[in-house]
Formats: C-alpha cells, sequence, structure tokens
C-alpha cells in the first residue's frame, strides 16, 4: 500500500492489548523526507507503544518492533501510516502476541475452543490446511 505523509491512521487495526507483542512490516522508499510511523493506543486513545522508522531504502527491507504492554486493553489500536510530507510503500505488516507466536501463530484462547471441539481436521479460508494445529 503506498502511503503519503498525512495524519495518522492511514491504516488501523483493532487488537487485544495484554502482554508482549513483536511486530514487522516491509518498507520501500526513495523519499528521504519520509517517515514511518508504528503506534499502539490503548483503549482510552493513550500511546502505549510509537516507533518512528526514517532510515528507509528505495529496496525492500524489513524493520521490526517489540513492546509490552502495561496495561490490559480490549480495544486497542494498531497504526501505520507516514509522517510529514513523504511518501512509502508499506507491505506485509504484521503484530502477534507472544502467546499466539508460542503456539505457532495462532490465539491460544481459540486453539483451546477448537481443541474442545476435537474436529478430525481443521480447514481455513484459502485453502490452507493447519498443520501445527495438536
Amino acid at each position: 500500500m503506498k502511503l503519503k505523509g498525512k495524519p495518522l491512521p492511514a491504516c488501523v487495526a483493532t487488537v487485544m492489548l495484554s502482554g508482549k507483542y513483536s511486530g514487522s512490516l516491509h518498507i520501500r522508499s526513495a523519499d528521504k523526507a519520509a517517515v514511518v510511523v508504528v503506534r499502539v493506543l490503548d483503549d482510552a486513545g493513550t500511546l502505549v507503544f510509537e516507533k518512528r522508522i526514517s532510515d528507509l531504502s528505495s529496496q525492500w527491507r524489513r524493520y521490526e518492533f517489540e513492546f509490552k504492554a502495561v496495561k490490559e486493553a480490549v480495544k486497542a489500536i494498531f497504526q501505520v501510516g507516514v509522517a510529514g510530507t513523504g511518501e512509502a510503500v508499506i507491505d506485509a505488516v504484521s503484530l502477534f502476541s507472544k502467546s499466539a507466536l508460542d503456539g505457532g501463530g495462532f490465539r491460544p484462547d481459540l486453539l483451546a475452543e477448537i481443541a474442545e471441539q476435537k474436529p478430525a481436521t481443521i480447514r481455513y479460508p484459502g485453502g490452507s490446511f493447519a498443520s501445527r494445529y495438536q
């Protein structure tokens, strides 16, 4: 997605916030004025985490970030955008809790609910097989 500098939020996802998180995104930009901002706000709109990325390249590069939630939030907001007047292309944005990463990328609460149903096979939209499910 190509983003020009404008007030955040340019892209927003609502997440449940509790514990440690790891994330990444791929960015390319030949625009030296571009500054990509990744931030998380809690339910009340208070800033929990912010990372400003300014060492951009005209080639695709992966940028990683980590943070720990200091309080639980059911409807936290995850924002990615370009601050100022610059322009950047952003792709493959991800944010995972440590508990989800420990479960192979699946939310532990969903895995528990699925396991309780004892299904013989699990398929997700798009036809990918959940081979990590046990």
